[in-house]
């Protein structure tokens, strides 16, 4: 995810040019792409420690974390961003990126913790 974040952030103009040749598209989707460059290593950190957890049986926390960072970060922060303060497409992938990096964090601290060790399967 690390290489395929590379190339979103150093060419996004070659992905997006696959799916539209329209330049007011392109234009409005670079920055964005650059956005998901950024938050690929932060999306594959989340998603190996969720599995991590669910591995161990420790079922409850990704799902709880994962539903609470979509509605608790992700929404109001894409809102906050991307409508209230009119950054459009840009603010809503900065409430995305928002989100992975919350729900990375909190899935690491969870998984530092060790209190995982302690279920039965």
């Amino acid at each position: 995810m690390g290489g395929m974040g590379l190339l979103f952030l150093l060419a996004p103009t070659v992905f997006l040019r696959l799916y539209t040749s329209d330049p007011t598209i392109i234009a409005a989707g670079t920055p964005a792409m650059r956005l998901l460059g950024l938050g690929q290593p932060l999306v594959g950190t989340a998603s190996i420690l969720a599995g991590a957890l669910r591995g161990a049986g420790d079922t409850r926390t990704p799902m709880v974390l994962g539903a609470l960072c979509i509605w608790a970060i992700r929404v109001p922060v894409a809102y906050l961003c991307g409508l209230y303060l009119g950054w459009g497409l840009v603010g809503l992938w900065i409430g995305w990126l928002a989100d992975f990096l919350v729900r990375g964090s909190l899935f690491f601290s969870r998984f530092q913790a060790g209190d995982w060790r302690k279920i039965r399967l």
